[in-house]
């Protein structure tokens, strides 16, 4: 086997550079267009952002102010999705973020914050959410354009002492959306719910 020192100016020859280069180490990007879209579907990208979706329209991407709530940590500027005529979006809309996650943050936290036609600014239910640490970026599907911003909760990531009361809550049909309200609403009452 060759040492290193030999192994360089092969490697330099060849435009590869040394083996601990960043970009041979980079896995490859997820695409901006995912399978719940057909196939005709076009992605537009700009500010590190991007939205693919298979309706015929120019969009806009264009940087917003921020919008994150009190108790969540902004991880990248908010962005702002729109184009001048808003048809309906039948298989919805694939967004990417920049999104860059402290060291210490577990990236199963990130929430989407966005701000409706009225103003308010909420945490979205968007479906499909995926960092991509390489690439500092965040992918999610949504129903609509407008104005997001990756955030993450300023408490996650520090390590919490769990009191179990054993107790659950269920039902069936029902029971089980009652159930579930009232376990979202009062989460620190139970330790498990069965819909």
């Amino acid at each position: 086997m060759l040492p290193m020192r030999q192994l360089r100016p092969l490697f330099l020859l060849l435009g590869c550079g040394p083996p601990s280069s960043p970009a041979l180490l980079l896995p490859p990007a997820l695409p901006l267009c995912t399978k719940t879209l057909p196939a005709e579907a076009q992605a537009t990208s700009a500010m590190a952002a991007s939205l693919c979706t298979e309706a015929n329209l120019s969009p806009t991407i264009a940087a917003a102010p921020t919008l994150v709530p009190e108790g969540y940590l902004a991880l990248a500027p908010a962005v702002r999705f729109s184009a001048e005529s808003a048809p309906a979006f039948p298989h919805g809309i694939d967004f990417t973020l920049p999104c860059d996650l402290p060291p210490g943050k577990p990236s199963d936290r990130i929430v989407v914050v966005s701000q409706r036609e009225n103003g308010s600014v909420l945490v979205t239910p968007v479906s499909n959410i995926v960092y991509e640490a390489a690439y500092h970026r965040l992918h999610f599907h949504g129903d609509e354009l407008g104005t997001y911003q990756a955030a993450i909760p300023q408490s996650a990531g520090t390590e919490v002492l769990r009191h179990f009361t054993f107790r659950g809550i269920g039902g069936v049909s029902m029971g089980g959306f009652g159930s579930s309200i009232n376990f979202w609403r009062h989460p620190d009452r139970y330790d498990a719910i069965a819909v």
